[in-house]
């Protein structure tokens, strides 16, 4: 049985066309008018908060890939510092930065809460990743990055 896309508007009516590839982030299949793919060959639908994973998948990879040759190196992974390392690792990319290129974010705590009752902890994020916390008002951390 052929899937057919299942954007829809105003919860009432669903655009039924073919489906052509099938969301990473949702699972749901869309035609070509309501999804596109990115640049790693994924369908992303329109939806805001898919719109919004991939965005910050885009930006970690990206970082990932600028910062782990100068992690191997021994050095911050920011570009163009010369600091080595030890330092603190990112909360999202999970690359080496010196302490002036780690920003603190308060974001819940994945799970159960901490063993002090608390729900919130204090995480670091380097430039890139703090900016995307910040725009995105993430509050927990994405599973798929």
């Amino acid at each position: 049985m052929a899937l057919s896309c299942e954007a829809s508007r105003a919860l009432v009516f669903r655009c039924g066309r073919p489906a052509v590839g099938i969301c990473r982030y949702c699972g749901r299949p869309f035609c070509g008018a309501h999804a596109d793919r990115n640049s790693n060959g994924d369908w992303v639908c329109q939806g805001r908060a898919c719109q919004a994973r991939s965005a910050i998948r885009e930006t970690v990879l990206l970082v990932r890939m600028r910062a782990n040759p100068q992690n191997q190196s021994g050095l911050c992974g920011a570009p163009g510092c010369g600091v080595r390392l030890p330092g603190g690792r990112c909360g999202l990319c999970g690359q080496e930065f010196c302490p002036a290129h780690l920003n603190a974010r308060a974001v819940v705590v994945a799970g159960q809460a901490r063993e002090d009752g608390a729900r919130k902890a204090r995480l670091f994020f380097c430039d890139d990743c703090a900016g995307l916390v910040d725009r995105y008002r993430l509050l927990t951390l994405p599973d798929t990055v």
